[in-house]
């Protein structure tokens, strides 16, 4: 249960029990210590790491920054939204401009102004149409290539460009996630830092002692009086035994034994 016990064993009593206190409030300073130095260090590497993210984010900003000038992205999903919408209206209006095309090659002679000005128009309404999807070269229409180019990239080249556009937009979006997570727990560790709360918490101050721990004189005596009284018995069969004593020494024997046998 992470308890425990500082025992102090000296002559003094009184010191004692100031030392083993003194222990305590010291063991909680180095305690103390040891865990701002754990949040210096942590709150450190943060700050570094948070640089190096911050960094990172600014290269992909510019980069993300650079694509989209290149191929002239605003907004991928507005533009292609409305390319579609360009290109869906000019087929309807080369739709209708061919059907009168065909309707004038049967009415009109071949060079009548009327005749020349529906192909006109016809021709015209596929070079955009080539221009918007990206089967015509820019450089042989670059007016016209200008004029589209607001609407974004040529229609064949926008699933190519979505992909390389939502990469680096996801690069972007996981490094501003890294800094928000780096932040909180930078925070954290500041707080941690700074925070200066008993480590320890004593549940019986130390006490000068009532009775002495060593050397216990009860537990000494009782020893000794078993250690004499094992040794008496075996004295007195060793005695016993030897079979040449004269009679006075077999008689402080029998008396020794009656000693040892009479009830205390």
């Amino acid at each position: 249960d992470g308890a425990f016990t500082i025992a102090v064993e000296i002559d003094d009593p009184g010191l004692a029990a100031d030392i083993a206190n003194d222990l305590a409030a010291e063991l909680d300073g180095v305690n103390r210590e040891f865990k701002n130095h754990q949040a210096g260090m942590l709150r450190a590497f943060l700050e570094e790491r948070m640089e190096v993210v911050r960094g990172e984010i600014e290269g992909s900003a510019r980069e993300l920054q650079r694509f989209q000038e290149r191929h002239g992205l605003v907004d991928l999903e507005a533009q292609t939204s409305a390319s579609v919408e360009v290109i869906r209206h000019i087929i309807q209006e080369l739709t209708l401009l061919e059907v009168e095309l065909g309707v004038s090659r049967r009415q009109l002679r071949e060079d009548h102004e009327l005749r020349q000005l529906k192909k006109m128009e016809v021709e015209e309404l596929r070079r955009q149409l080539q221009l918007l999807t990206g089967e015509l070269a820019e450089k042989s229409e670059a007016q016209a290539a200008a004029t589209f180019r607001s609407l974004g990239p040529p229609l064949k080249e926008l699933p190519e460009l979505g992909m390389e556009y939502t990469r680096l937009s996801m690069e972007m979006q996981i490094k501003e996630q890294i800094i928000t997570f780096l932040g909180a727990k930078l925070e954290e560790a500041k707080y941690k830092e700074a925070l200066d709360t008993p480590t320890l918490m004593v549940l019986d101050m130390a006490t000068p002692p009532a009775f002495r721990s060593a050397p216990r004189r009860t537990l000494i005596v009782l020893i000794a009086g078993c250690t004499s009284l094992v040794l008496s018995v075996v004295l007195a069969f060793v005695l016993e035994g030897l079979g040449g004593l004269n009679a006075e020494n077999r008689d402080k024997i029998e008396g020794m034994k009656r000693m040892i046998s009479s009830p205390r």
